[in-house]
């Protein structure tokens, strides 16, 4: 089950804890929907944990005379942040953590942005092979 699944489902036990409050039921019933609950929202938070991606990413600063510096800032958040980074000419491939790859990119475009007007551009996979990996192949 997928992790909008999990979560739809932890909610139909809230809905029925509440639907059977007005019930006189034995406390051993509520324990185990309370149980049921926990276990949920424990498999929804680890649904997408350790999970990989890897992410194309091009700046492009508009208005500056170097293009650099912005660029290099951008890349030195992916590599803070752990991830593995492949610089090319026009792009560059991060791969990682689903959560730490979003959380960078947030964080390298709100960064770059605030030196003044850009354009990122982003490609994101879960079927690619993370570079790491391309020698398994």
């Amino acid at each position: 089950m997928d992790k909008d699944g999990l979560k739809h489902l932890g909610q139909r036990i809230v809905e029925l804890k509440s639907e059977l409050e007005s019930y006189s039921l034995p406390p051993k019933v509520l324990n185990k929907l309370n149980e049921l609950e926990l276990i949920l929202k424990q498999e929804t938070d680890k649904t997408l944990e350790g999970f990989g991606i890897s992410a194309q990413v091009s700046l492009y600063p508009l208005h500056v005379t170097s293009l650099s510096p912005i660029i290099n800032k951008a890349l030195g958040i992916f590599d803070h942040l752990g991830l593995e980074v492949y610089p090319g000419a026009m792009s560059t491939i991060i791969s990682g953590d689903y959560e730490m790859v979003w959380a960078a990119l947030r964080n390298a475009f709100t960064t770059v942005a605030m030196q003044g007007e850009m354009v990122m551009a982003v490609t994101v996979s879960n079927a690619c092979p993370l570079p790491s990996n391309l020698d398994t192949i």
